[in-house]
């Protein structure tokens, strides 16, 4: 029939298209009732509050697709970010370096659609996948070795204000720290190796490529001043930042040390107009994948240990459900933990700060699927 495409190609972009659709509209509702649940049955106050808000601001827990780079799709309810195997890449164009669709940028950064709370110790995690290439498979050229940095691979998991543009690199701007995926960390512009532990370059200890999963726990303390101090004439919060790959926590860049030897692996000052977003930077190569995990039922890691946070800490997922529960002892796994913790949920007033703008295009905006 005339309304069906009439090459193998393009009947194969037909059907992937309808499975995308289709993955999105299940994805999406099974965040929605998530949301609904915590809100009905949970019996945590910050997971209630939070629940709130996202109900009244139409908003969930996934990466935000406004703004979205050129080269970056959104799949799976705008939880998998990919860099657009087909897409132009370093200052190429589709169709060549003269003609075509306009490059995409060489760093696409993506942030999450909803802030981390205030006040709280916050979590969340991001699986990278390896490279997919049009029409091929990832053979066994593409494997490479777990928690090694593949050349070619290059990303970055951190945190950012709406301040950082999308065409940076995460770490790179005011307000932004990150974990590349060579190991060092880039914190407000400048490159920082963790401390070695017995000799050798210990950025190679936290290297990530394919198959790899980085945690990233924050706590915007709202009540002490930033060190050191914001910018001029304002004031900022200070949020104490620890990342983890697979399980092994990053030291503090200062060499200093926390409970038990350990502590944040750095601290960020933050303008207080401003909030935190989770963000990811797909440098590449085209076809890099990464999935974002903000719910509590998402998280692989199950102790402080592997977290970073201080033992018996109540740790809260992005979308507010409990990764780890206060005075509890063994895994965590998302269980909601007693009322009346006395932390905060969102900004300088106690309310939530929702203030990221929703998506649209190719994404799936949550306002298109009538769940």
């Amino acid at each position: 029939p005339t309304s069906f495409p009439p090459t193998p190609a393009s009947r194969l972009r037909h059907i992937e298209r309808g499975s995308r659709f289709t993955e999105n509209v299940v994805f999406l509702a099974r965040d929605q009732l998530r949301v609904e649940t915590n809100l009905v049955h949970g019996t945590d106050e910050q997971t209630r509050l939070m629940s709130r808000a996202l109900l009244d601001g139409a908003r969930l827990a996934v990466f935000d697709a406004a703004g979205l780079p050129r080269g970056v799709t959104l799949s799976c309810g705008q939880h998998i970010a990919t860099r657009d195997p087909t897409a132009g890449h370093h200052g190429q164009g589709v169709g060549g370096p003269h003609g075509g669709q306009p490059p995409a940028p060489s760093n696409a950064s993506v942030r999450g659609m909803i802030p981390v709370m205030r006040n709280s110790h916050v979590y969340f995690e991001i699986s990278v996948s390896p490279p997919q290439h049009p029409r091929q498979g990832g053979g066994p050229h593409q494997q490479q070795q777990h928690r090694q940095a593949p050349s070619g691979v290059a990303l970055g998991v951190g945190l950012s204000t709406l301040e950082m543009p999308l065409d940076a690199l995460v770490g790179a701007w005011r307000g932004s720290a990150g974990l590349c995926s060579g190991g060092q960390v880039l914190h407000e512009g400048r490159w920082r190796a963790p401390p070695p532990s017995g000799g050798g370059d210990a950025s190679a200890d936290y290297a990530y490529g394919p198959d790899s999963t980085v945690g990233c726990l924050v706590y915007v303390d709202d009540g002490v001043p930033s060190d050191p101090p914001g910018p001029p004439g304002g004031t900022a919060a200070t949020a104490r930042v620890t990342f983890s790959v697979d399980g092994a926590v990053v030291p503090r860049l200062d060499g200093g040390g926390g409970v038990g030897g350990m502590g944040p692996t750095l601290s960020l000052p933050v303008p207080r107009p401003h909030e935190l977003f989770p963000t990811v930077t797909l440098h590449g190569p085209p076809g890099c994948s990464v999935m974002c995990r903000f719910s509590g039922e998402d998280i692989l890691a199950g102790s402080w240990d592997e977290v970073g946070a201080p033992p018996g800490a109540s740790v809260y997922a992005v979308d507010g459900s409990v990764v780890l529960e206060a005075g509890r002892d063994g895994d965590g796994g998302g269980g909601d933990s007693p009322p009346g913790g006395g932390d905060r949920c969102g900004g300088v007033d106690g309310e939530v700060y929702l203030d990221a703008d929703g998506g649209d295009g190719e994404a799936y905006p949550l306002e298109s699927v009538d769940l």
